[in-house]
């Protein structure tokens, strides 16, 4: 392999490297150190009462959620010179996918002796050995990196999109290539708002129906329709007020 060749695959490797190093900070690797602890003491407290309702089960399903959610809103306050919709994406799925990875591994080491005693405990809940093993990857990991996805989602819609909107808009713009300059500012505040909403009741409007529909709660239900027209309407306003880049979106290949 020639010197150029050698330096090129150097770069290409050192790259996301250096990128993972830039973006793991100590309190996410603590975040994330938690709900691994919090994710495995749910997977033993289920293999050890097959029927059991403690939270602690829950508690380990969900807690993934918390490292998705957490690597997303602290956005707000790092920089790295480089627009926070790339560093949300590198975030929740580079970060994300590494500490589901550790997750799985840990999960699996620690769970294979408890799931023989519980297989051997609950013959009825198990078929064997594997099966008990595998029952705990299903509800643990892959639904925890359901929740990662989730809560990463979740705290972008909520929180770090919101912030950047409102406190730092020119970030938001050069992030939506909307045009630059003061006298923008404003409609970018205005029209990013307006998506804030859309997106939000993208999500709040099916849950409201659902869920309301399955508990019987009609008031929900009502809710969740009525609020349609107004996605409708911010979705409306977010495209008449914002005002795109047009040279950077034609540069970028983009119609708009």
């Amino acid at each position: 392999m020639s010197l150029s060749a050698r330096e090129t695959v150097s770069a290409a490797v050192s790259g996301p490297r250096n990128r993972l190093v830039r973006e793991l900070t100590i309190p996410t690797l603590v975040v994330a150190a938690l709900v691994l602890v919090a994710s495995t003491l749910g997977a033993l407290e289920l293999l050890a009462d097959a029927f059991t309702d403690s939270p602690i089960v829950y508690l380990g399903i969900a807690a993934p959620a918390l490292t998705g959610a957490w690597m997303t809103v602290e956005l707000c306050w790092t920089r790295r010179g480089e627009p926070f919709l790339p560093r949300f994406g590198f975030r929740l799925f580079a970060l994300g996918g590494i500490f589901i990875l550790v997750n799985t591994i840990v999960h699996g080491v620690v769970t294979w002796e408890p799931a023989r005693l519980a297989a051997e405990r609950f013959p009825d809940q198990n078929s064997g050995h594997f099966s008990a093993w595998i029952q705990t990857f299903f509800a643990f990991d892959l639904l925890g990196a359901a929740a990662t996805l989730g809560g990463g989602v979740a705290g972008l819609l909520l929180v770090t999109l919101p912030y950047f909107v409102v406190a730092r808009p020119r970030e938001y713009a050069d992030a939506n290539m909307l045009a630059p300059g003061v006298g923008n500012l404003k409609a970018a505040r205005v029209s990013g708002l307006a998506m804030v909403i859309a997106l939000n009741l993208v999500f709040a409007v099916p849950a409201l129906v659902v869920f309301g529909t399955q508990y019987h709660h009609q008031s929900m239900v009502v809710i969740g329709w009525a609020l349609i027209p107004v996605g409708i309407v911010a979705v409306i306003v977010a495209a008449v007020v914002q005002r795109p880049d047009r040279a950077r979106r034609k540069a970028a290949g983009l119609r708009r």
